[in-house]
């Protein structure tokens, strides 16, 4: 009786052949890079030392510098922001003289300076620790419809953060404070500013009316205040009129706080579009893979001299096929 391999013996098998001819095949295809490399190493070390070369002498013939700036705005005026800094941003790449003439900029030439700009959110002025912390949960966990993630964002704080480059023969600062200014003259962004501002302020003194008529109820009641009840939670105290004192202590305690918090956003909130962080001025070399010089002029070198080398081998090969035919014929 004879042994017979089963199916699933010779599927194996035959895996197995195969797997083994792959790893051949990769290991020839790796040492003919290898020797490929060997063969080529120095026009490919001369080309890479061009190419770091070539970025280094090229890295100083248009210099530009960055700087981040961080300016305040509200929730109403945010929107407002985005859209001037884009049209700003049209009308700089076109020189555009009125522009200039308006933020009094003559001698300047705008078409080298450009702007883009990011919203930072930011814990609201109103917004306790936990608040934040637990809305943070929420929004990155997906637990809340965009509708809702709205409504809450009104509650924050809405600064911008202005990403400036400019040449170096341009006073980045003195550019910025005229951009700047120049928003700050429009005047739907000035009417809109005042009126929040004269709403916070309304806001305050409302506040301080009430935390002082607080004060002055809880002093009145404290005066005639006589102790009812002792329990675990502690000790209820209640006016000749039967008012907690303890509730209104706690009401004022809070309203101080709020009011704190409004006079902190009144600051903010003094000079429209405040600028909050001027930045430092640091060397701009582009971005992505434009930043890396010294990488990307070697690596386009060396794929020139391979494309070389590609149709080099193309044109032999199309020329000892020619002359195969030719003999054959």
């Amino acid at each position: 009786m004879t042994n017979r391999s089963t199916p699933e013996e010779i599927s194996v098998k035959e895996l197995m052949i195969l797997f083994l001819k792959l790893w051949n095949r990769g290991v020839q295809l790796f040492l003919q890079a290898v020797l490929f490399v060997i063969k080529h190493a120095i026009p490919l070390v001369i080309l890479i030392g061009l190419g770091i070369g070539t970025a280094y002498f090229l890295k100083d013939s248009n210099p530009r510098y960055k700087r981040m700036f961080i300016i305040s705005t509200t929730e109403f005026t945010g929107d407002f922001l985005v859209e001037e800094i884009n049209n700003i941003n049209l009308k700089f790449s076109k020189n555009n003289t009125e522009l200039k003439s308006e933020m009094s900029l003559d001698d300047i030439n705008l078409n080298g300076i450009s702007y883009s700009i990011e919203p930072i959110f930011e814990k609201g002025i109103l917004m306790e620790n936990y608040e934040y912390q637990y809305m943070n949960y929420l929004v990155e966990n997906n637990l809340i419809d965009k509708e809702s993630q709205q409504r809450i964002a009104e509650l924050a704080n809405h600064n911008y953060e202005i990403e400036m480059i400019y040449p170096a023969d341009v006073d980045g600062l003195k550019v910025f404070n005229a951009t700047i200014e120049y928003l700050r003259n429009n005047k739907f962004a000035a009417e809109l500013h005042r009126a929040i501002l004269d709403d916070v302020t309304f806001q305050i003194n409302e506040n301080d009316r009430l935390v002082s008529s607080l004060g002055d109820y809880v002093e009145n009641l404290g005066n005639d205040a006589r102790t009812l009840e002792y329990d675990s939670k502690g000790m209820i105290i209640e006016g000749a009129e039967g008012s907690d004192i303890g509730a209104m202590i706690y009401a004022r305690s809070e309203m101080q706080k709020n009011t704190y918090k409004l006079k902190a956003k009144k600051v903010q909130l003094a000079e429209n579009f405040r600028i909050l962080n001027e930045g430092e001025s640091v060397r701009f070399y582009g971005k992505g893979i434009k930043s890396k010089r010294m990488l990307v002029y070697p690596f386009l070198f060396v794929s020139a001299y391979l494309f070389v080398l590609f149709v080099v081998y193309i044109i032999r090969k199309a020329i000892a096929l020619d002359n195969e035919l030719k003999t054959e014929t």
